[in-house]
């Protein structure tokens, strides 16, 4: 069975076209339920799915499973087991008990996402990334592809938009989110695509 997309593009709710070509269906549903009118209008938002997909593209669309394919779940906020158990769906939001309430799940989101981080990266007194901080290094280590990695993150912050008070104007804690997950994410398209060009060098592609 033929699970790809054909040849195809997308277009979101602000005009971006994205290549869907080859993409499994896990991958393109999830784009097209992301990148609705009832998602975030931010240019990053539509950066982050846009480089989501290229960075998927660069690990050939592999969806791993099993020891080493999600994030560290020590300090993870609860609504992930939730999405695990129910086959990682991208149609449904979670139930309000299994999300809990927006001030908790931000305050533990980024605990837990400074804590997934690489040990490079700046952090401040508390230990939370710095946003644009200093540091540098490698992302092997974070490089979690397929629906068990990057996917995960970006639809965390998907849920946690639909729940804001108010998402013409979200929270600031929410926006930090938003911008360091699409500056993650563009640095991982960098480097896998400094990889596969190395590699298309090597065997003549």
């Amino acid at each position: 069975m033929d699970l790809s997309t054909p040849n195809t593009s997308a277009v979101s709710a602000n005009g971006t076209t994205v290549d869907l070509t080859g993409c499994p269906k896990w991958l393109s549903d999830a784009y097209h339920v992301l990148s609705t009118e009832s998602c975030p209008q931010d240019p990053l938002w539509h950066k982050i799915l846009s480089d989501l997909v290229t960075n998927e593209r660069y690990h050939s669309f592999k969806n791993p499973n099993g020891n080493g394919s999600t994030f560290p779940t020590t300090g993870r906020p609860q609504v992930f087991a939730w999405w695990f158990q129910n086959r990682k769906t991208v149609t449904r939001l979670p139930p309000d008990e299994k999300f809990g309430g927006t001030t908790e799940f931000a305050t533990q989101w980024w605990k837990w996402y400074s804590m997934i981080n690489p040990q490079w990266r700046e952090r401040d007194a508390l230990g939370r990334i710095v946003v644009n901080g200093s540091g540098d290094g490698d992302w092997d280590e974070f490089d979690r592809h397929g629906q068990n990695g990057m996917l995960s993150l970006v639809i965390s912050l998907y849920w946690w938009y639909r729940r804001l008070d108010n998402t013409s104007d979200p929270s600031a804690d929410w926006l930090a989110g938003l911008r360091d997950v699409s500056w993650v994410l563009s640095e991982l398209v960098k480097a896998n695509r400094r990889v596969f060009f190395l590699s298309c060098d090597f065997v003549h592609c």
